[in-house]
């Protein structure tokens, strides 16, 4: 490996710490639709992997990315204090400073890249399908039910609805030892205004797991959280 690629790339300020990035790590970022996804080191001792999350430069973007730290910042301690299923927040930027979410680092696989994606790749077995099932369902039970605290003024929310629950979307990792599968990516996630769906219409999700209701310009309710759930049960176990 080039000596270069260890140096500091860029370092990112947070309200709880700094986090760095190498140059090696910026040239291995993922970049999705709605921006950069980097593995970085914490500055503090002792120092730690985690995930950056830094959006494309438009208003859309950012304003998603705002939305997904106030969605994990939010339920932070429930998730850690229940270990539910989800990813956990870490740190956002400071003030004044371009906008990036830091959450855990997991280690593993999409569920995605654990089955795969061809016709004859081998199923999970019936043990794993229903542990993973549970897992997720209990996170969707949790979200759809949470209180969040206000944002921007706006009235008192009632649970969070992920909208594009998918296999890509699901990380196969270890926690405590034991494999999990942890819910990611809630950067499409929606606050549900006192259980009531909002009137929000836009057409978001992923064709073939989000339920058709989110593209007939509908909103969304927790109902499709649960569609999305069967069929991730349904790729599981065939």
């Amino acid at each position: 490996m080039n000596e270069l690629d260890n140096e500091i790339y860029k370092t990112f300020h947070g309200h709880k710490g700094d986090y760095t990035i190498t140059k090696k790590q910026w040239e291995d970022r993922h970049g999705g639709t709605m921006g950069n996804v980097v593995v970085g080191k914490t500055v503090n001792s002792p120092q730690e992997e985690v995930i950056i999350k830094s959006p494309k430069s438009d208003r859309e973007h950012i304003d998603a990315l705002v939305r997904e730290a106030y969605i994990l910042r939010g339920i932070k301690d429930e998730i850690e204090t229940k270990q539910y299923s989800i990813v956990s927040y870490i740190d956002e930027a400071k003030p004044n400073e371009d906008f990036f979410l830091v959450m855990e680092r997991l280690v593993g696989e999409s569920l995605e890249d654990k089955i795969g994606t061809d016709l004859f790749n081998e199923k999970l077995d019936e043990e794993t399908v229903i542990k993973f099932s549970k897992e997720i369902a209990r996170s969707l039970e949790f979200l759809h039910s949470c209180i969040l605290p206000r944002m921007n003024n706006q009235p008192g929310e009632f649970g969070i609805i992920h909208r594009d629950l998918k296999p890509q979307n699901l990380m196969v990792a270890k926690r405590g030892g034991e494999e999990h599968c942890i819910m990611i990516d809630f950067g499409t996630g929606k606050r549900n205004y006192k259980g009531a769906g909002g009137t929000q219409t836009l057409k978001v999700g992923t064709y073939g797991y989000s339920c058709p209701h989110q593209f007939a310009g509908k909103p969304a309710f927790p109902g499709c959280d649960l569609y999305a759930l069967g069929r991730v049960m349904f790729y599981m176990a065939t």
